[in-house]
């Protein structure tokens, strides 16, 4: 039987100096993927960057957010033949070696979508004490909404078969997808699954997540997850959230 065709999609927003080593990992890596990078409206050369490397790229005009960045991926893959999709960051944190694990367990697990969980693999590389508290503290709230088992929600390294892609390109939030499209997934009936990771600090520049965004994230969450909560659960699977 043939290999499944993979695309994996990097969003990009100021990784010019961390895209390099990101794209060199994943030629590295034997998977034989295609790479589409996202470039949400980066001032810097993000975009150059990764075209130089051989990566397709998809450039957003301005600044749109994470999220859409991804749902951007998300069509892109949908109007191609792809079977598998990967996302993984542009700041060097997802270790590209680990894809093909990925990739092998969403085949192996039957799942509709496989996450990976540094938690699972001993440790949340150098995250910030506040950070590991947020991870641990959605973690827990993500296994009380969907009485699944959950470790690490905001892990983002993921790859997914095309139902997960359908329904996340109708369900994903611009800014932050996290915990709350998570439930999202279980409550329309898709699978979901963690398998341990290795992970590493970002390589260089800054986190979007500082300043006081951490207090727009955890609000916005609660909000999102006060709506997907409020949506019907579908017993077999292919729901769509209300708008």
């Amino acid at each position: 039987m043939s290999a499944p065709r993979v695309l994996v999609i990097v969003p990009a927003y100021r990784e010019e100096e961390n895209l390099p080593g990101v794209l060199r990992e994943l030629a590295a890596s034997g998977l034989g993927s295609e790479v589409l990078v996202v470039d949400d409206g980066s001032p810097d050369r993000s975009a150059d960057v990764a075209r130089e490397h051989g990566a397709t790229v998809v450039s957003h005009p301005t600044n749109r957010g994470y999220g859409a960045a991804l749902v951007t991926g998300y069509r892109h893959a949908l109007a191609g033949d792809y079977e598998v999709i990967v996302q993984m960051d542009a700041d060097g944190q997802h270790d590209a070696s680990q894809v093909g694990h990925l990739v092998d367990s969403l085949a192996r697990d039957g799942a509709d979508m496989v996450l990976g969980s540094r938690m699972l693999a001993g440790g949340g590389h150098d995250a910030s004490l506040p950070r590991l508290v947020g991870i641990h503290v959605f973690a827990w709230l993500g296994r009380r909404l969907t009485r699944r088992p959950m470790t690490d929600p905001t892990s983002g390294f993921a790859a997914m078969n095309r139902s997960a892609v359908a329904f996340l390109a109708e369900n994903t939030p611009c800014d932050f997808p996290d915990l709350n499209v998570l439930v999202a997934l279980d409550r329309a009936g898709l699978r979901v699954v963690e398998v341990p990771v290795r992970m590493r600090s970002r390589q260089s520049g800054q986190s979007q997540l500082r300043g006081i965004v951490p207090l727009f994230y955890v609000a916005k969450m609660v909000l999102y997850l006060a709506q997907v909560y409020r949506s019907p659960r579908v017993a077999n699977g292919r729901g769509r959230l209300p708008s």
